[in-house]
Formats: structure tokens, sequence, C-alpha cells
């Protein structure tokens, strides 16, 4: 277990409610293409795109999102990956704790 300064510490948590709401933000931004898809399955066109068009951009801005999850979701003080996202309270790797 890594052992940090207090300075540290709040350092570290405080960068890691960062990231998490990060990951919050990125999944609202995977959601919104779904929006265009669900309408156009209905029938009716948003902004002029069709269902395929909608789904294309969903598939563009998933995989965006995913590799920039890949990048941000890594410990904060030992730069390890941190496994998923919702139930993460201590890096596997350092054991800095994040809560």
């Amino acid at each position: 277990m890594a052992t940090l300064t207090p300075e540290q510490s709040r350092s570290v948590k405080a960068e890691f409610a960062r990231r998490k709401r990060m990951t919050a933000v990125g999944l609202l931004i995977v959601s919104l293409p779904l929006y265009g898809v669900i309408f156009g399955i209905r029938g009716t066109s948003v902004l002029g795109i069709g269902v395929t068009g909608w789904l294309i951009i969903w598939v563009a801005v998933a995989t965006i999102v995913s590799v920039w999850f890949l990048r941000i979701w890594r410990c904060p003080a030992c730069g390890a990956s941190l496994g998923q996202p919702p139930s993460v309270g201590a890096c596997r790797k350092c054991g800095v704790a994040f809560q």
C-alpha cells in the first residue's frame, strides 16, 4: 500500500472524483445519438438524418468515448487501470483509497 501525505491523499481523492464525473459526462454523450435512433425507428428523421446515419454516429461516438474512458479511468497515484467504474474504492495495484 502506498503511503501518501495528507495533501497528496486529498489531491488523489479530488482527481478521482473529477475522473468519476468525467465518466458520467461520457455516458451522457454516448446516449445522445440514441435519441436520433429511437425517433428514426418511429419514422421521424432528426436533423435530416435517418436511422442508419444515427447508428453510424452512435458507433463513432461510442468508440471515441470508449478510448477516452480507457485513458482517464486510471489510478491518479500510480496510473494502473481501475477496472469496472461504479464500484472502485481503492486502487488494486497501489492500494490508495479514493473515498
